[in-house]
């Protein structure tokens, strides 16, 4: 190798690592794509149901607002013809079921429970059947047989139930009254005491939570979201919002905030399997709910409320999990307006078929996924015509000058410094506009430019067209290359 061949070598590998060091000079880290454990951290609220033919087991887990955590509380309606139980389960299945579909990113959406307060059973027609803690909830299991005297129990007790929504209350307790179908209400609250005696979430530990969602959008791999902690302390001293922040309580507020914390099981007996989607109408607005359904058979929702998605055979998983019978595991979600929720959902039973398999290609989805390349390869190429073949152009110019700068005025380092500067520069707003997407592409592109750069400066110095040109075209081809490949496997997941 030359010298000038070596000084261009080096010129390149220094360019990069500073635009790398800028990138990383924060300690945050790169923020995967929610990709496979999309449906972990974006429904606002995710549940696993499984029915052996008599006996539900409903696995539920919800998204806490921060301004919610010391007072957040929600009502489940259970239909059962026995006293149901509750228990705490692990968030584990989540992460593991999902494994199982390999689903796509889905949009963020927002839920809400009906915000409650202490109990105590003085009210009449509403009798407290158990109370008791469990982990960080504190479990109230309620029998009602009058929806106005529920309404102003719940209000009389401070848990605010929303004025105009008793007509909920009354769709339960008719189900009782007038179909013999048994409700009970299951009250949970969240009381951090339980678990953390002498917590206290201050506004301090909000605002370093919040700042990390707006930097990094928590977006973890499951292994990080269990080690919630240990990511915490590493962490959070790049922070200023972090300062004077409480560890425990910001790793409690994550936790909860994600819909990653201890999540609740109900085992009851209802005459068919069912969700309790009617009292989510409580809630006005956009919602979003994720249930994985195991049985004996894959599920319909009659109700027509949640869109089947995909079902996988797996009856290993489902034994794994205490599941006997668990042939079947169904995908399913519910992505619309709570105002459309006038019923609970109850679900059918259907044989597994082989194209409810996430992995089956059908005409139509082999049709689709054709459209994506091809609009993919059509993005792709407007962007290269329009602004990285000139941009390539340009720095292979700047290269060009910064030789002819060196040259007449007798100062290398100086010139040579100056040709680094438009590169670092594209390269910063380039970090700027796509480090929250697809954090490769400004490191990409600025390795590649400080090429171009270098293959300039190379073809003046040297003068030898030829090898500049070489090392361009080879430069250009490899970017298009490497690009083409990373940007045809990305635009899927936007179209999705």
């Amino acid at each position: 190798m030359t010298k000038t061949h070596l000084i261009c070598a080096v010129m390149v590998l220094l360019i990069c690592l500073v635009s790398l060091s800028c990138a990383f000079a924060d300690g945050c880290i790169m923020p995967p794509d929610y990709g496979l454990y999309g449906d972990i951290f974006v429904p606002e609220q995710k549940a696993v149901l499984y029915w052996d033919g008599s006996q539900e087991q409903l696995i539920i887990s919800t998204k806490v607002s921060m301004d919610q955590v010391m007072d957040f509380a929600w009502v489940v309606p259970i239909q059962s013809s026995s006293k149901p139980e509750v228990d705490k389960a692990s968030e584990e299945i989540f992460f593991e079921i999902a494994e199982l579909f390999r689903i796509e990113p889905e949009n963020d959406m927002q839920m809400a429970f009906p915000a409650l307060g202490r109990m105590s059973s003085e009210a009449p027609k509403v009798e407290v059947i158990e109370s008791k803690k469990l982990d960080i909830y504190d479990i109230t299991i309620l029998k009602a047989t009058d929806g106005s005297a529920l309404f102003d129990w719940l209000n009389q007790n401070g848990y605010s139930f929303p004025e105009g929504k008793q007509n909920v209350l009354d769709y339960y307790i008719g189900l009782e009254v007038n179909y013999n179908k048994p409700f009970y209400f299951i009250a949970n609250k969240v009381n951090l005491q339980n678990k953390y005696p002498g917590i206290v979430i201050t506004d301090y530990d909000r605002g370093c939570v919040e700042a990390f969602y707006l930097n990094e959008r928590l977006m973890f791999e499951p292994y990080i979201a269990r080690e919630l902690e240990e990511f915490f302390e590493s962490e959070m001293s790049y922070y200023e919002e972090c300062d004077a922040a409480n560890l425990q309580s910001v790793t409690v507020l994550a936790t909860l905030s994600l819909g990653i914390s201890t999540p609740l099981k109900y085992s009851f007996t209802p005459l068919e399997p069912t969700y309790p989607m009617h009292m989510t109408s409580v809630n006005e607005g956009h919602t979003d709910v994720k249930l994985f359904l195991i049985g004996e058979n894959c599920f319909d929702d009659k109700e027509g409320y949640f869109s089947f998605q995909y079902a996988v055979q797996d009856p290993s998983f489902a034994q794994s999990k205490g599941f006997e019978k668990g042939n079947c595991i169904t995908s399913s979600v519910f992505n619309g307006n709570t105002s459309k929720l006038l019923t609970d959902s109850f679900f059918s039973e259907k044989p597994f078929k082989p194209e409810y398999a996430p992995v089956h290609v059908s005409p139509d989805r082999w049709l689709n996924e054709l459209f994506e390349i091809l609009f993919s390869i059509a993005i792709f190429s407007i962007i290269f015509a329009f602004i990285v073949f000139p941009l390539s152009i340009f720095f292979f110019g700047v290269g060009a000058a910064a030789f002819w700068a060196e040259k007449k005025f007798k100062n290398n380092i100086i010139f040579k410094a100056i040709a680094v500067i438009p590169v670092l520069t594209i390269g910063f707003f380039l970090w700027i506009a796509f480090f929250e997407i697809y954090f490769w592409v400004p490191f990409l592109f600025t390795i590649f430019f400080a090429g171009f750069s270098a293959a300039g400066y190379i073809c003046f110095k040297k003068k030898d067209f030829k090898l500049g040109a070489i090392y361009f075209i080879g430069l250009f081809i490899a970017l298009l290359i490497i690009f083409s490949i990373l940007f045809t496997l990305s635009i899927p997941q936007i179209i999705y």
